[in-house]
């Protein structure tokens, strides 16, 4: 007979940290039943959350870890990384700055960030947004490494010199890499560094006055 399969390792009960308690005790006791339910079937390490009613904080609580390395609980208040919900984000600044008449959407690129290579043909930021420009995503190793940039230029010194994967326009791949040219790009147009274009643009006109960089 097979061995009997190992019994699964028990999802961790969760840190719970109370923040705001301005709801029905019974409302505010199926939003925890449902969170502390959702955590072990999704996997996630943890999260903050808050219900706002009437333009009013009513209820907060974080739960779990905010940061698995290190161990610390996560909070109402706790800051997370945008990660890849910074892409739209971007997004919206670029097209902002077309708008303004600062970028032109089908320019080389090279217009903008005289410091990446030339290719073989010319990358847009049209193609950028659209991962339509060639540019490879990152390798498991980079997405794993901690390494922390200190300026958008640094951070195209791991990907410019590299081929790209196929002619901009004619092939779609997801690229993350892409979006960091984009951020290039953006300071050479919008003539400011890149996370004060988006405070500027983004984050200050939609009332979010904790967005910071790193």
């Amino acid at each position: 007979a097979s061995p009997a399969a190992p019994a699964p390792t028990p999802y961790p009960s969760p840190i719970v940290t109370a923040g705001l308690a301005n709801l029905p005790a019974a409302q505010a006791s199926r939003l925890e039943a449902a969170i502390l339910s959702a955590l072990p079937r999704l996997g996630a390490p943890g999260l903050s959350v808050g219900v706002v009613k009437d333009r009013g904080l009513r209820w907060s609580a974080g739960y779990g870890l905010a940061d698995l390395e290190n161990e610390v609980p996560a909070t109402p208040a706790s800051v997370y990384r945008l990660a890849s919900v910074a892409k739209p984000i971007t997004a919206t600044a670029v097209l902002q700055l077309a708008e303004r008449g600062k970028l032109h959407l089908d320019a080389p690129i090279l217009r903008y960030v005289s410091g990446f290579p030339e290719k073989p043909w010319p990358i847009t930021a049209r193609q950028l947004l659209a991962h339509q420009s060639g540019i490879r995503n990152w390798t498991r190793e980079e997405f794993h490494n901690t390494r922390r940039f200190t300026s958008i230029a640094e951070s195209l010194e791991p990907f410019k010199d590299d081929a790209l994967l196929f002619e901009p326009g004619t092939s779609t791949q997801y690229s993350s890499l892409g979006f960091t040219l984009l951020g290039a790009v953006m300071e050479g147009a919008g003539g400011g560094a890149f996370i004060d274009q988006l405070r500027a643009s983004v984050f200050q006109p939609a009332g979010k006055e904790t967005a910071r960089d790193g």
